[in-house]
């Protein structure tokens, strides 16, 4: 059996695989606002989850990694700092655990379906935040950041400049409109 974990600012979603990686199980759960919160929810849904004799397990999670230390540095929509991700993580799955930005293990997994037609892909994901990241060969860059759309800069047209992230994320869509972008149906 596998874990694949897709953390983000506001859910998580959690799928086991067997090892035909055919879907076992999955769960859906808020994202909560504390981390020592956050992970007894995980641990929780975990159980829930089922799993046993797990392989290995997958984690992304949308912050800015120190990947020799398995710490998550900075999150962009949480208020969490350096905290011991992969430590904590492989406690309560049990297994070993590949930590990674969520954008780029992303942009990994689609690069694979499309490695036939391109060889170099440049991944963005809008959620919660937007996440950036670019793949050669189906092999991750690394040399660029985890902050993703924080660090593109934006000139407004009154000579202002704010971060991409703050124009377009799924956050920055829902404090302009007040709705989801998905309710959104004005073209």
């Amino acid at each position: 059996m596998y874990l694949a974990v897709d953390m983000g600012g506001t859910k998580v979603l959690m799928t086991l695989f067997d090892d035909n990686s055919e879907v076992v199980a999955s769960r859906k759960f808020a994202t909560a606002k504390n981390y020592q919160d956050f992970l007894a929810d995980f641990k929780n849904e975990f159980l829930q989850l089922g799993a046993h004799n797990l392989i290995s397990a997958g984690i992304a999670v949308p912050a800015m990694l120190d990947r020799e230390k398995g710490v998550a540095i900075h999150f962009g929509n949480l208020d969490w700092q350096n905290v011991p991700m992969l430590q904590d993580f492989t406690q309560i799955v049990g297994c070993p655990v590949v930590l990674e930005n969520d954008a780029k293990a992303g942009a990994v997994f689609q690069a694979h379906n499309i490695i036939k037609e391109f060889s170099k892909v440049l991944y963005i994901a809008v959620g919660t935040g937007v996440g950036v990241a670019y793949t050669f060969n189906g092999i991750l860059d690394t040399t660029h950041g985890d902050d993703g759309g924080r660090s593109i800069m934006i000139n407004q047209p009154d000579g202002s400049v704010i971060s991409w992230d703050h124009l377009a994320s799924g956050k920055a869509i829902f404090e302009r409109f007040q709705k989801k972008a998905s309710e959104i149906t004005d073209p």
